[in-house]
């Protein structure tokens, strides 16, 4: 964002000042910065999911400032498999009121 707006003329960004990787939509592996915590892929792929699961509800709450019903809507699944994921993780949506 800081040399979109420092190559910006006017103050307004436009897509040719983006990097390569944004303009095409394609992101590396690495760009995704997954740290590996366990030599065995079953724990390694539970222990990543669980951690992709957390941040989604997190930025979705925020997005819907607390809101679990318009959240599970927004996010395509029931309010009940949404409450059971928020008690998964001990997230309270009241926090993002």
């Amino acid at each position: 964002i800081e040399r979109c707006v420092i190559l910006s003329k006017g103050g307004i960004i436009t897509p040719d000042l983006l990097p390569e990787n944004l303009k095409s939509g394609k992101r590396d592996i690495d760009d995704f910065n997954i740290p590996i915590v366990s030599e065995n892929l079953a724990e390694a792929r539970r222990k990543v999911i669980e951690a992709f699961e957390k941040k989604f509800l997190i930025e979705l709450l925020k997005k819907n400032r607390g809101n679990v019903s318009l959240s599970a809507k927004s996010a395509g699944v029931t309010r009940q498999n949404l409450t059971y994921l928020l008690k998964k993780y001990n997230i309270d949506p009241k926090s993002f009121r």
